[in-house]
This record gives structure tokens, sequence and C-alpha cells, in this order.
């Protein structure tokens, strides 16, 4: 399952006439793609527009969100179930209280359509405000969509009424679902399927626009897989950063008396010096001619992992990620105080994503991860973490299995496992959208 929340994007909503204008203020300029990571919409000047060329993508009407969804996603649906909120009533990225998300998307080849996903999927939406939206079943292997099997159209069906039941009493939702085929596409209302021709929709406006702003989806979705390093290389990362902790193992010994007193506010001089191992890392991930020969720096990898597993580096790591700070005056992990890492994951969780830094962050957290041993599940959680927080449910499910794989019983994969499981969503998101 894919959950975005499209944070860049504002949408004033007009339904008679039916019109949808979606007026794009993405953070740091730009709306990507959440499942390629390809730009979609960046700033020039003081507007925004789509690849610099439009301002605004107007819909006359929900049924044309059916031509938006392959261009959010990054790829055509063939067998999946989509729910795109056209409008909801939380804060994007520009502050602005009305916007576009979040989108879900279900990838049906593994799994069926039936009364738990219905009502899973409601409970999960009903903890956002949304205003209108759309959910449709996307099936490329079919033409006709009035040639579907009874059983997935009854399938979709009941899975429709779970949703609008979860969100027409809360929010007054305006739901539309949609039926898509390969050559033609159906409204249903009220158990009828009224079908066109898809044709019809691909001749619009809207899919002109798209198509001219340089968007073009791929033909299948993206496969998910971890990039791990070869065996031997991720036997010398491991060995490399079990040497370099035997090296500064003498220095995290336990403090009595009055050092003791002034624990609460520093490190472990253990811990400081994998911070500090952290901080040239970080350092050097920024630095584009840098970055190359970091990709290749086994030790450098394996003395990160390491890292990872002293207290207090991995929660100061992941505070650099939901924290960016000011340009310039980033606060160094290392230097970071107990009472500032408490303060700074309070707020950073509850703040919404600033989209550079966490990718960046989550760019060099699965580099690490590419390295990690057999049974090291540290930064595999991180990049869940990470990825759950940023909205990215699919990655972070792919990275929590393996941190869980490495180690069944480590705590933050436990608890990141079980918040998917439940569809637990990030207390940002939580927090501006009901």
């Amino acid at each position: 399952m894919v959950w975005w929340w499209l944070c860049g994007v504002v949408v004033a909503v007009w339904w008679c006439p039916p019109v949808i204008d979606a007026y794009l203020f993405p953070q740091n300029g730009f709306v990507r793609c959440p499942s390629t990571g390809e730009v979609l919409a960046a700033r020039d000047g003081g507007d925004v527009s789509f690849d610099g060329v439009m301002n605004t993508i107007t819909l006359h009407g929900p049924e044309e969100a059916l031509v938006l969804i392959p261009h959010l996603l990054g790829y055509t649906p063939s067998n999946h179930l989509v729910f795109l909120a056209l409008e909801s009533w939380g804060e994007d990225a520009a502050g602005t209280r009305s916007c576009l998300g979040p989108i879900m998307s279900i990838d049906l080849s593994e799994r069926e359509m039936n009364d738990e996903m219905g009502i899973a999927l409601g409970r999960a939406l009903s903890r956002t405000a949304i205003k209108q939206a759309v959910l449709v079943y996307f099936r490329s292997d079919v033409p006709d969509v009035e040639q579907l099997p009874k059983g997935p159209f009854a399938a979709f069906a009941t899975v429709a009424r779970h949703v609008g039941d979860a969100l027409g009493p809360r929010y007054g939702t305006l739901l539309k679902n949609y039926v898509v085929g390969s050559e033609r596409w159906g409204d249903l209302e009220k158990g009828s399927l009224t079908c066109f021709d898809w044709s019809e929709l691909q001749s619009r406006p809207v899919a002109a626009a798209l198509v001219f702003s340089g968007s073009a989806p791929s033909k299948q979705a993206p496969r998910h897989e971890i990039i791990r390093r070869s065996e031997s290389e991720r036997r010398d990362a491991e060995t490399a950063g079990e040497k370099w902790l035997r090296n500064i193992a003498g220095r995290g010994k336990r403090v009595t008396g009055k050092r003791a007193a002034s624990r609460a506010e520093r490190l472990a001089p253990s811990s400081t010096q994998a911070c500090k191992e952290w901080d040239r890392l970080i350092a050097r991930w920024l630095d584009p001619e840098k970055r190359e020969e970091l990709v290749e720096d086994t030790a450098a990898c394996g003395r990160a992992n390491a890292a990872l597993s002293l207290a207090g580096v991995r929660d100061r790591v992941l505070h650099y990620g939901i924290n960016p700070g000011e340009p310039g005056h980033e606060v160094m992990l290392s230097e970071l105080t107990e009472a500032e890492l408490v303060h700074g994951l309070t707020v950073g969780v509850d703040s919404r994503p600033a989209v550079d830094h966490v990718e960046t962050l989550i760019g060099l957290l699965e580099l690490c991860a590419s390295y990690a041993g057999e049974n090291d599940p540290y930064a595999l959680s991180c990049v869940g973490y990470l990825s759950w927080w940023y909205g990215q449910n699919t990655t972070a499910a792919r990275y929590v299995k393996a941190a869980l794989a490495a180690d069944g019983s480590y705590p933050l994969a436990v608890l990141l496992g079980d918040s998917l499981a439940a569809m637990v969503t990030p207390a940002w998101l939580r927090r501006q959208s009901v």
C-alpha cells in the first residue's frame, strides 16, 4: 500500500458548475511523485508551475481525476484500488488549510478486496477531514468495465460502501466511485454502473495539459526492493564497525557522583564519538563530490551502522531528519543535549516534513542499510521510521519487514510494524487534518 499526503498541492473546489482548480504551492518549490521521486512541479520566481510551464491544472468534474491519478502516482495503475482526496481540510506545506491529498494505492495482484479491507480503509481515512474524494478500481486487463466479473464488482461496491459510511456521516464527504478498464470506465452510483469511452476523457484539456507539462507515467508500478551489497562487502563493513566500537568502548564507562548528576544533559563519551562520526558522514553525504566516494567507503558505512547501536545515537539521527533547522545553522548531532533532543523530537513529529531534508537523510540511511549485517536492524528501522513519518508506507513496510527479519525483538521495528498494521498516521498529519 502507498499512503501519500500531497502536502504541496492546494485545492479550491466549486461544484456549481463542477470545477476543481488545483494551485500548486509545494514546499521547497516542488511536488514529487510518491513512487518514482520525479519532480512534478517546480517554483519559478514567485509563482509555481508544472515543470515551469503551467500555473494551474483545472479538473472539470471529479471524473477527470482518473486522468490525474497516474501522473500523481508516477505509474499507470493496472490492478489497483486508488483513493484520492480532492479536497481535505488539512494544512499543506504552504500553510493553506484546503489541500489535495492523501492518495492511497493498493496493489490487488496479491490480495483481494473484501469487507475487512473496506473497514480498514474507512478507519484510516476517517482520521483526515476529507471533503471530496474519488475511489477508483483500476483493471487494465478488462477493456470494457461492463464485462467486469460480478465477484470483483461486488467486492468494490462493498469497499466503496464502507469508505463512504466512514467519511460521509463525520465530514459530509462527497465520494465518487469509479471502475476503469483499458478502453472504458464506469461511474458507480447506487449500485449501478454507467459506462463511458476512455478516449473521451483522454481528449479533455486536463490530459493535454499534463502531457504538455512533460509528465509521463510509467506503464508499470515500480518494484520495491532493498538494495543490499555483496556478502563480502557487508562482512567487511561489519568487521570495520566492530573494530571501531572496540576502540571507543573504554570511553563509555558508567559515571558516578557529581559527574552522574549532569548525565541527563550529556552523552556518554563513546556515544559522543559515534555522533561525531555521523556528523562527518552527513557532511560527506551533503557534498556531491564526497558523496560519490562515500558510496564505496565500506569502512565508513560500517562505522555508521555500529554507531547506531549505541544509546542516544539513533534518536539523534532521527532528530536530524525531522528537524531541518535554519539553513547554515544546523545543530550537530554531537552537540545536541538530552533536553534539546526530547524537545526536538516532540516538536518535530508534529511538524510537516521538509521534503529535501528528509529525503537526503533517507538516502544516506539506505546506503548504510545496504552495508548492514544479517542481524543488524538499526539503519533499516531508521529508514522505516522516516518513510512512515514522511507518508511513504510502502517503503516503510518494506524496511520494517527487513528490520524484523534481522532482529524480531528490536523495539522500534516492532512499534513501526504495529503502527503500519493498524494504519496509524504520523502526528503531524492527524493534528493538521482533523
